[in-house]
């Protein structure tokens, strides 16, 4: 039988891992995004020349 200091100890450990994973998909979001912005360095047609952009 667990006592309610446990049962505390495990709720918060619970919430730190469910804090964690948010985090980690924040991340992964913000990382696709700005993949978005950035124009591919490899050309998708191999033998033509690559184009530099800028964004500003």
């Amino acid at each position: 039988m667990w006592g309610c200091e446990e049962l505390r100890e495990l709720r918060k450990l619970g919430e730190l891992r469910e804090l964690r994973e948010l985090r980690n998909k924040r991340e992964l979001i913000a990382i696709g995004y700005k993949a978005q912005e950035i124009p591919p360095k490899i050309s998708p047609h191999p033998g033509l020349p690559i184009r530099e952009t800028r964004h500003g």
